[in-house]
């Protein structure tokens, strides 16, 4: 599943998520035959073959010995059959819960239910900022930022637009990290040579391939110095000065990088 999917229809998460992790599973574990894990599971090699190779729901029972004859996580797995019960059921908060908990849903995922209700979720890794608003949904990027939205590659577009609606939501320790790896992955992606890994550095070496100036250079590496600060404001909040400080350099730099430049026809 891509890391910033949008749109997570919870009637269909759960059961996908359970197909998607039981195959994994099995293929990790070999393959082994239909035969050999009927014997195990108790179940008839066409139960185990249906569970494996259709794309339906198997029942909690076939789905608790799978797991356990493969040396899967038994719970996780059950867990993952609750979230597709649910999401069936239209019980919607129950599954938002149990996929919250399971981190099975993706960075700016916005979760629709039966009832239409829309909410949207903030994640960066396993890491789970929280709900950024309910009908209506998050606003959008200011109409001044639009222009440099649409430049970016598709992949840092969805996480530029998962900061926008952290502001909205006021989530800015999620506006903050995020923005900081939208920084670092700017950087990688402009950056060819393994010397210029470290961000201070990759700055550097960009100001020499005219991507940035000196200006945006200063203000990279005063950036650059309060990583470390986000750490500190995990558990109290991370201030919204501070994540609008750090914001409006992403947003200079990728206008810089993607919009200036690109627009001018430089290869990078």
């Amino acid at each position: 599943m891509s890391p910033y999917k949008s749109n997570v229809d919870l009637e269909q998460l759960g059961e996908s998520q359970l197909i998607k992790e039981l195959r994994q599973l099995y293929l990790d574990r070999g393959e082994p035959s239909m035969r050999s894990l009927a014997e195990k599971t108790g179940f008839s090699a066409s139960t185990v073959h249906a569970a494996l190779r259709e794309d339906r729901l198997p029942s909690p029972g076939v789905v608790r010995e799978l797991a356990e004859a493969l040396g899967g996580d038994t719970e996780r797995f059950l867990k993952l059959h609750e979230l597709a019960r649910a999401g069936q059921l239209g019980l919607g908060d129950r599954a938002e819960k149990i996929a919250h908990e399971l981190k099975v849903l993706p960075l700016g995922a916005q979760v629709v239910d039966r009832r239409g209700e829309t909410t949207h979720h903030v994640y960066h890794g396993d890491v789970y900022y929280g709900v950024t608003a309910t009908n209506p949904p998050a606003q959008s990027l200011s109409t001044a930022r639009r222009p440099l939205e649409e430049s970016l590659p598709p992949y840092l577009r969805e996480v530029y637009e998962s900061i926008g609606n952290s502001f909205s939501g006021g989530l800015y320790t999620a506006a903050g990290a995020l923005s900081f790896w939208l920084f670092e992955a700017v950087v990688r992606e402009n950056v060819e040579r393994i010397d210029y890994a470290a961000v201070e550095a990759g700055l550097e070496y960009m100001v020499h391939r005219d991507l940035i100036d000196d200006r945006l250079l200063r203000w990279g590496m005063a950036v650059a110095r309060r990583r470390v600060e986000l750490e500190h404001f995990e558990k109290q909040g991370y201030p919204q000065q501070d994540a609008e400080y750090v914001f409006d350099f992403v947003t200079a730099l990728c206008s810089s990088v993607y919009l200036v430049n690109r627009g001018l026809g430089r290869a990078l």
